[in-house]
């Protein structure tokens, strides 16, 4: 099947699925949701996350250094670098505070100094360290990252990580209860998606006709060699129960799964559908899109971070890799 064909396929299931979808889903944001989100701001379980100054925060490496003037509005912020520095970190420590088996959200503001940067951002703890990947250059200004993951349910340390490779600069740095921060989304999604506001809360890609395979650690890439999507170290835990992407083997199925939904609290689920263009890897698990579509995917994430939430859904064939 052409691609051309596969992608106008992929659109009638999405928009048949939209139509639905789209009333149930604004009864779900009303009916409970909206009246979760008055009150006082989520809680932000780090310190000094503006970096008002380095204090409470941990820098690694030689070159690691805060900045007066190198943030977002002009204000604090921390260089890494990474290519200087394989070692480099900034990492502050939470201790007992997360809730054994709570779900969190990590949020981080990154922007690269030098072309090919990855940006890396996760949490650490005795025996874990999940953490999700994102390629960035000068050109994209300041990226937000999100990265979602389970407090494990043995006491201990927890540490915040923001690393990569490349070099790059850091600001607002947040850590919150995953299910406060999504519920808060509601208000905002039903009035943008009532003014036709495109929103996304996951990625399908549509890998049918390629030779792609079933994967623990699968990437994805754009056709210029940058890295889209990567979440190499998540927590066995987390592999077990969900892997770092699902997979399903119809399209259809693949933009119904239940792990593009915001959350159990605000059950939207829509999707964003690309195809894939190639495979690379050996073996071959890892995604190749085209250009312009790895340009939709970094867009959308700039309004809701799905890929730090591994709400991703690749469909391939049934005996693909067989």
């Amino acid at each position: 099947m052409s691609r051309g064909l596969r992608r106008a396929g992929a659109l009638v299931v999405l928009l048949a699925w939209a139509v639905q979808a789209a009333a149930p889903a604004a009864a779900a944001a009303t009916a409970g949701v909206t009246a979760t989100l008055f009150g006082a701001p989520a809680r932000n379980y780090l310190r000094n996350p503006g970096f008002s100054g380095p204090d409470y925060w941990i820098l690694k490496g030689e070159h690691t250094r805060y900045d007066a003037y190198a943030g977002r509005d002009g204000t604090g912020g921390v260089v890494l670098r990474p290519a200087l520095d394989p070692g480099a970190e900034i990492v502050q420590t939470v201790g007992p505070a997360l809730e054994p088996g709570l779900r969190y959200t990590v949020t981080a503001w990154v922007r690269a100094l030098a072309p090919g940067s990855v940006a890396v951002v996760g949490v650490r703890w005795e025996g874990g360290h999940p953490r999700v990947f994102r390629g960035i250059d000068p050109e994209d200004g300041w990226v937000k990252i999100e990265f979602r993951f389970d407090a494990p349910t043995q006491p201990g340390w927890r540490q915040v990580v923001l690393t990569g490779s490349g070099e790059m600069v850091w600001d607002d740095i947040g850590l919150f209860e995953a299910d406060s921060l999504e519920q808060r989304l509601a208000r905002e999604w039903e009035e943008r998606l009532s003014r036709g506001e495109p929103i996304y809360t996951g990625l399908v890609v549509n890998a049918k006709g390629t030779d792609l395979q079933r994967g623990m650690n699968p990437r994805i890439w754009d056709e210029d060699g940058q890295l889209v999507f990567a979440g190499i170290g998540a927590n066995q835990a987390q592999m077990m129960a969900e892997g770092l992407v699902a997979y399903a083997t119809d399209l259809s199925d693949g933009v119904a799964h239940p792990r593009l939904r915001v959350s159990d609290v605000y059950p939207l689920r829509l999707p964003l559908v690309v195809d894939a263009q190639g495979t690379r890897g050996l073996p071959r698990t890892d995604v190749v899109i085209g250009r312009a579509d790895a340009e939709r995917i970094r867009e959308a994430v700039k309004e809701y971070d799905f890929l730090g939430r591994f709400a991703v859904v690749i469909v391939l064939d049934p005996l693909s890799g067989l």
